[in-house]
C-alpha cells in the first residue's frame, strides 16, 4: 500500500478502505468515551461532564469526517496519515478527562478543570485541522480552502457553545436581546411588557431581570431600547433550541465572519498560508472567540462590514456593479443592529463613492451616478423601512428610536472630552483593552501601513472606517462597554483591520516576538473560554488576571494600565506599552524587510 503522504499525481485520494479505517477508529473511540462515562456513575455528581459528552462525540466524528471528505473530494492528501493519526489521538483526551474526574474528584475545582481540559481538547482539535489546511492549501484549491475555513470555524465555535451555555448565564445586554427574540417567537410582537412581567426570561436567566431595557408608551406597552436587528435575526435558532439554538446561530454567523478574514486576506494579496495563519490567530482569540457564543450584535456587524469590504475589493478588480450592490446590501443591514454602526456605514459609503467618482472606468457622469446609486440604494431603502418601523412602534421618524429616546432621557452626557482616556482604555486597559487581551492586533496596525502603500483605496477604506469607529467609541463615557466582555465596543473596527496582519505575519526578523504575542493571545483566548465568568470585570483589575492570580499566585494584569482608575502609574504603563508597540510596528514595516512569503 502506498503512503498516504505521497503527493504524486497518480495518488489522488485515500481509498475507501483507508477512509473506513479512520471512521471506524473514531467510532470505537467515541463508543469508549460514552460507555466509560456511563460506567463511572458521574452523571448526577457532575452534570457538566454529562452535558458535554454528546458534543465530544460529535466533535470527534466531525473532525475525522472533514479530513476524510477533503481527501476524497478536494484531494487534500499531503500528510494525510499523519493528520488522521493526530486527530484520532486528540480524540482520546476526553477519556483522560473522565478518568481524572472519576479518580481525583477535585471538589469545588472540578467544573473549572472540566472546562479547562475541554477547551484544551477543542484547541488541540483546532490546531490539527488548521495545520492540515496549511499543508494542503494552494491557489488552485481556493474553493476547498474557503469551505474548510468556514466549516472548521463553525465546528470550533459550536464546540465551545455548550460549555458557555452550561457554565454561565447570559449577562449584560444579552438577556434583553434574547427576551425580544422570545417575544417574537412566542407572541409575534415587539411588546415586552408581558414577557418581563411573566418572567419569560427565566428560561435563560434565572434571577430577576432588572431594570427593564424598554420604553413604556401611553398604552403601557414596553418596546426595546436596543435595536431590533439581532433579535429578529435569531428567531430561527431560538425557535428551534431557545438560548442554545440562538447561540448556535451566532456560531454560524461567526464562521461566516471568520471566512471573511481569510477571503479578505487572500484578496489583498497575502499568500494562502499567511492568510490561514491570520484566520487561525484572529478567529480563535479574543474578542471573536468570546463573542462567537454570546448574544451581542458585534459578530453580525463585523461579518456585514468585512464582506462589504470584500465586495468593494472585487469591484476594484472587476468593475462590475454587482459587487457594489452586494457591498451596499451588507451595509444596509448594519443600522438595524446598532446605532453605533452608522459610524461604519457613513464612512464606508463615502470612501467607496469617492473612489467611484475619482477612479471609475467610465468617463461620463451618468455612469458614475449609476454606480453611486447602485451602492447607496440598499441603505436608502433600509432607512425608509426603519423610519416606518419606528413611526409605527415609537411614534417618531427617527431611525434607532429606542436608543435615541433612551439617550434623551439620560441625565448625564453620553460623550466626554477626555478622548485620550477612552482610546488608551480601548487598546491597553488591563480588563477591556484590545491589545492587552489580544496583542496580535499590533500586527494589524503594521499591516495597515503596508496596505496603504500597496493598495491605497482599499487600504484607506479599511483604515478610515475602522479609525472612525474606534475614535467614536473612544469619545463615549462608556468606552468599556458597561457590563460586557473585553474589547466588545471596538470589535467591528478591529476585525476590519485583522486581515491586514497577513501582510506582515511572515516577517522573520521579529518571529520570536510575533510568536510570543500569538501564544499570549491564544492562551488568553483559552482562559476566557474555559472560565467564562472571567469575561466580566468589577473594579480596576481584570477578572481573568485576578482569577489567575488567585490560583497560580501571580497577577499578570498589573503589567497593564487600568484606565478605569486612571492614576499616574496607569498613564506611565500606557506610555510604556504604546512605545514598545510602535517599535515593534517599525520593525514589521521597515523598508527592505521581507513582509510576506
Amino acid at each position: 500500500m502506498r503512503s498516504l503522504d505521497d503527493n504524486r499525481p497518480g495518488h489522488l485520494s485515500t481509498s475507501t478502505k483507508e477512509a473506513s479505517v479512520y471512521l471506524l477508529a473514531s467510532i470505537a473511540i467515541n463508543a469508549s468515551i460514552y460507555f466509560l462515562y456511563r460506567s463511572t456513575g458521574l452523571s448526577a455528581e457532575y452534570p457538566a461532564l454529562g452535558s458535554i459528552v454528546p458534543w465530544i462525540v460529535a466533535i470527534n466524528f466531525s473532525s475525522i469526517s472533514l479530513i476524510v471528505s477533503f481527501s476524497r473530494f478536494a484531494k487534500w492528501n499531503r500528510h494525510l496519515r499523519r493528520t488522521a493519526t493526530l486527530d484520532l489521538l486528540t480524540s482520546l483526551i476526553p477519556i483522560a478527562l473522565i478518568w481524572g474526574v472519576r479518580l481525583a474528584r477535585w471538589g469545588e475545582a472540578t467544573n473549572q478543570l472540566i472546562g479547562l481540559i475541554y477547551v484544551l481538547y477543542i484547541s488541540a482539535k483546532g490546531f490539527v485541522l488548521v495545520w492540515h489546511a496549511s499543508t494542503n492549501v494552494t491557489e488552485r484549491n481556493s474553493s476547498a480552502a474557503n469551505a474548510w475555513v468556514f466549516t472548521v470555524s463553525f465546528v470550533i465555535y459550536a464546540a465551545v457553545t455548550p460549555w458557555i451555555a452550561l457554565s454561565a448565564w447570559p449577562d449584560g445586554d444579552e438577556p434583553h436581546y434574547l427576551l425580544l427574540t422570545h417575544s417574537l417567537v412566542a407572541d409575534r410582537d415587539f411588546d415586552l411588557s408581558n414577557n418581563y412581567n411573566q418572567g419569560d426570561y427565566k428560561l435563560f436567566y434565572p434571577p430577576e431581570l432588572t431594570p427593564h431595557h424598554a420604553l413604556i408608551n401611553s398604552h403601557g406597552q414596553e418596546f426595546p431600547i436596543h435595536d431590533v436587528g439581532l433579535s429578529i435575526l435569531l428567531v430561527p435558532g431560538y425557535a428551534v433550541g431557545e438560548r442554545l439554538g440562538a447561540m448556535l446561530e451566532m456560531n454560524l454567523v461567526s464562521a461566516f465572519l471568520a471566512l471573511g478574514l481569510y477571503v479578505l486576506a487572500v484578496s489583498i494579496g497575502a499568500p494562502e498560508r499567511s492568510a490561514l495563519v491570520t484566520w487561525a490567530l484572529f478567529a480563535f482569540t479574543s474578542p471573536l472567540i468570546i463573542l462567537s457564543s454570546l448574544v451581542y450584535p458585534e459578530v453580525v456587524g463585523g461579518a456585514c462590514s468585512i464582506w462589504a469590504i470584500i465586495a468593494f475589493t472585487e469591484f476594484v478588480k472587476s468593475r462590475r456593479r454587482m459587487h457594489l450592490a452586494l457591498a451596499g446590501l451588507a451595509l444596509s443591514l448594519l443600522p438595524w443592529l446598532s446605532v453605533r454602526y452608522w459610524v461604519i456605514v457613513a464612512p464606508m459609503l463615502s470612501v467607496i463613492a469617492l473612489y467611484i467618482v475619482v477612479q471609475e472606468w467610465r468617463s461620463d457622469l451618468i455612469g458614475k451616478l449609476k454606480s453611486v446609486l447602485v451602492l447607496g440604494l440598499p441603505t436608502a431603502l433600509s432607512l425608509i423601512v426603519f423610519v416606518l418601523f419606528d413611526v409605527h412602534y415609537y411614534n417618531t421618524a427617527l431611525p434607532n428610536a429606542g436608543y435615541f429616546l433612551r439617550v434623551a432621557a439620560m441625565q448625564e452626557p453620553l460623550f466626554t472630552t477626555d478622548i485620550h482616556v477612552g482610546l488608551l482604555g480601548l487598546f491597553l486597559d488591563r480588563a477591556y483593552g484590545l491589545l492587552s487581551t489580544a496583542p496580535i492586533y499590533i500586527m494589524s496596525i503594521a499591516g495597515a501601513l503596508v496596505m496603504l502603500r500597496r493598495q491605497p483605496w482599499v487600504g484607506a477604506t479599511m483604515v478610515f472606517v475602522s479609525g472612525a469607529y474606534i475614535l467614536f467609541s473612544g469619545m463615549s463615557r462608556f468606552w468599556y462597554g458597561g457590563w460586557s466582555p473585553p474589547a466588545r465596543l471596538i470589535c467591528v473596527g478591529a476585525v476590519l483591520l485583522a486581515p491586514l496582519a497577513s501582510l506582515v505575519i511572515s516577517n522573520r526578523r521579529v518571529v520570536l516576538i510575533s510568536g510570543a504575542l500569538g501564544l499570549f493571545s491564544v492562551l488568553l483566548g483559552v482562559a476566557y473560554t474555559a472560565f467564562p465568568l472571567t469575561r466580566y470585570t468589577v473594579g480596576f483589575t481584570g477578572a481573568l488576571s485576578e482569577f489567575i492570580g488567585k490560583h497560580l499566585g501571580f497577577d499578570y494584569g498589573v503589567a497593564f494600565p487600568s484606565m478605569m482608575r486612571g492614576e499616574t502609574v496607569d498613564y506611565q504603563l500606557a506610555a510604556l506599552w504604546a512605545g514598545l508597540s510602535m517599535i515593534y510596528v517599525w520593525f514589521l514595516v521597515k523598508p527592505g524587510r521581507k513582509l510576506a512569503s
